[in-house]
């Protein structure tokens, strides 16, 4: 058997690899939406029995919450990176708001969407939702806080008027 057949059950991995791997595996929730965290879904996509999956993650709510976290790091990571290599905090938030806010179906957008409908009987994906929305307010409060190589002015998140530094 050659490396790239090798299946989730036949490498060695450790605990924190293997749960990690889970985690991304359930990341199919881009592609097909929360729904498709399932137990059967996310084994057969690593190769694997669905108890291996069960074994890490109790319920399915757990996992589903998993998989939106890591969704929605991943593309937050992904387009605040992007806004930073703009070197400038105006074009930079454009560029956020031009992603999040655009009228074309993005996954992204899909994800968010199932795990606020599921945030209303599921209080690990409302807590993961929570967590998420919290975590992008604080990054969006700071892209005015000039990036290297960027204008010299400071947008205080109390005031609409820059100070300069």
């Amino acid at each position: 058997m050659s490396a790239t057949q090798l299946t989730a059950r036949s490498r060695r991995l450790s605990p924190a690899e293997r749960r990690q791997e889970i985690i991304e595996a359930a990341a199919l929730a881009l592609e097909e939406g929360l729904a498709a965290v399932t137990y059967r879904g996310v084994a057969a996509r690593l190769g694997c029995a669905p108890g291996l999956v069960h074994h890490y993650f109790d319920v399915v709510e757990a996992l589903e919450a998993e998989a939106f976290t890591h969704a929605v790091t991943t593309d937050f990571e992904r387009t605040f990176e992007e806004a930073e290599e703009l070197g400038d905090a105006v074009a930079g938030l454009r560029h956020i708001l031009r992603v999040w806010v655009s009228e074309s179906p993005e996954p992204h957008k899909t994800v968010w969407l199932d795990a606020w409908y599921l945030a209303a009987r599921k209080p690990r994906v409302h807590a993961a939702v929570d967590h998420a929305m919290r975590t992008t307010h604080g990054l969006l409060v700071a892209v005015p806080t000039p990036w290297p190589g960027s204008c010299s002015r400071r947008w205080t998140a109390s005031s609409s008027t820059p100070r300069s530094e």
